[in-house]
């Protein structure tokens, strides 16, 4: 199937679970957040269809992140 064809946030549960799991994948020993999140981008994209948003959320989850990791100084979570 030629990719620019289908409609952004056309849902398909194989999609969703197949760069889910490649989103853990990237996580490394975090895969767990990294699913749990990778799901709820890709279930936000299939409801908004507007891939800025998940950018956004991309980037607030990494500020957070970055935030909780500053005060604690729990340096793991940056491997």
């Amino acid at each position: 199937m030629y990719f620019r064809k289908v409609p952004l946030g056309a849902y398909s549960a194989r999609a969703v679970w197949i760069v889910a799991l490649l989103f853990a994948a990237e996580h490394g020993p975090y895969w767990d957040v990294g699913l749990a999140a990778g799901l709820i981008y890709n279930l936000w994209m299939c409801r908004v269809k507007r891939l800025g948003d998940l950018i956004w959320a991309h980037a607030i989850t990494n500020a957070a992140l970055c935030a909780y990791v500053l005060y604690t100084h729990k340096w793991e979570f940056w491997l």
